[in-house]
């Protein structure tokens, strides 16, 4: 009897380590279940800022575009109408296209000026694309297609600051004279 109670004593550690075993694993399972952060989707996120600014508006100016667009400081309203800020950063045409309709759903704008193209200078489809992206766009609104900033860039993407204010001008320029105002 003597000789068996060190292989009970081992026995019964064993099966008491293996059952701490098994609940650390469970517990540190459980803890990396609470304590993982997910992050949202920006496009998901921008979609829903741009939806609830049309739906706020009345026959807003929307420009839509990439980050460029996104990132530009455009007036609040002009000539009476709310301008919108559309841009979604890392927007391709192609993505442009099939968020459209559902950003515009329900939407009245007065104006749609089309910004993007940036993240599309590789792409053989680029044009096929912008056509198809303006079909989309042409029951919402009319439509000023814009050329992306040209000039100095921070990264060799996004223009500078000086760039960006200029482009922005002549942004609002040719929504004055396609209204007429200039």
């Amino acid at each position: 009897m003597q000789r068996a109670i060190p292989w009970i004593l081992s026995l019964v550690l064993l099966i008491a380590f293996g059952a701490s075993f098994s609940e650390l694993q469970r517990v540190r399972k459980r803890f990396g279940e609470i304590t993982r952060h997910t992050f949202h989707d920006h496009q998901d996120v921008r979609r829903a800022v741009i939806r609830a600014h049309l739906a706020d508006a009345y026959r807003p100016i929307v420009i839509v575009g990439d980050s460029i667009t996104e990132m530009a400081s455009f007036p609040n309203n002009l000539d009476g109408n709310p301008i919108i800020n559309a841009g979604i950063g890392g927007a391709t045409i192609l993505d442009y296209t099939a968020l459209a309709p559902k950003i515009f759903e329900g939407s009245k704008p007065s104006l749609i000026v089309v910004t993007i193209g940036a993240n599309d200078t590789a792409n053989p489809n680029r044009q096929q694309n912008m056509k198809d992206l303006l079909l989309v766009l042409k029951p919402f609104a009319p439509i000023i297609v814009m050329d992306p900033p040209k000039g100095e860039t921070v990264d060799g993407i996004h223009p500078t600051r000086r760039v960006s204010r200029l482009w922005v001008q002549s942004v609002v320029d040719e929504i004055l004279r396609s209204s007429g105002k200039t």
